[in-house]
């Protein structure tokens, strides 16, 4: 990654971490709610989220794709709680 890339992938991986925190918390809501499912799938995603924000000053192209797919999943998720009707 060449240096003048190095503060804009910076500034992408920020904003995804902000995004993967605020889902992270709609979740965390609707989760009182949710279905036996829905809570064992966060309880295996949450973590990751930690391990993301650790490695955020490698900045590689790697780490970048573990955030951007963890949002995919955050937001599938966040997604379907949306849709779920209480019990």
């Amino acid at each position: 990654m060449a240096t003048s890339e190095k503060p804009k992938a910076k500034q992408q991986l920020d904003k995804m971490i902000g995004q993967l925190r605020t889902i992270g918390d709609e979740i965390r809501v609707r989760l009182h709610l949710a279905s036996a499912e829905a809570k064992e799938a966060w309880n295996n995603l949450e973590p990751t989220l930690g391990e993301i924000e650790q490695k955020m000053g490698q900045m590689t192209d790697e780490t970048k794709a573990k955030a951007q797919e963890l949002l995919k999943r955050f937001s599938q998720l966040r997604d379907r709680l949306k849709e779920a009707k209480p019990k």
